[in-house]
């Protein structure tokens, strides 16, 4: 099911500005410009996935996904937009591609959602000599993204062609 949209987006231009008794005056043109296009079913996105794989054994980032999937959608006809989280999560949940993440080290708390897929993340716990459990990581329990006592979040992704 494809699901079309024709939305209209407010478009505002800064014509002219001046001073007046310490107050910045703007004058401005508001315009409203519809935009149309349409969002993919979760099965168009994986067949477009799909092709892109069997034509690239290897995509070395996510905005090249990203072009490769769309230039795909819209061959079939259409104006199509997907975002890379949604492409990287239907493929991800069907099992369609490997994912490998470089990633950049980040302050602040553990995930307890994968930013990857969005699914949840398990804690591995490890005893202490002194019998308490601590929690020394987490994974996701979907894709590959582990994040250990420092926080860590996904840099680069390469996707690459699973074997069947």
């Amino acid at each position: 099911m494809t699901v079309g949209f024709a939305e209209q987006v407010l478009k505002i231009v800064i014509t002219g500005m001046r001073i007046h008794r310490d107050k910045v005056i703007i004058y401005r043109q508001i315009d409203y410009v519809t935009m149309t296009y349409s969002i993919p079913s979760d099965d168009q996105i994986a067949d477009a996935v799909f092709a892109v794989m069997y034509r690239n054994a290897q995509v070395t980032s996510q905005s090249e996904m990203v072009r490769l999937v769309t230039n795909e959608l819209n061959k079939r006809g259409g104006e199509f937009r997907i975002s890379g989280e949604r492409i990287r999560r239907v493929a991800l949940n069907r099992d369609m591609l490997q994912i490998t993440i470089d990633y950049n080290k980040r302050d602040g708390e553990l995930p307890s959602v994968c930013p990857v897929c969005r699914n949840e993340m398990s804690k591995v716990m490890n005893m202490t000599l002194d019998g308490d459990a601590i929690e020394v990581s987490r994974k996701c329990t979907v894709c590959p993204y582990t994040v250990g006592t420092k926080n860590r979040v996904p840099g680069r992704y390469t996707f690459t062609r699973k074997k069947r």
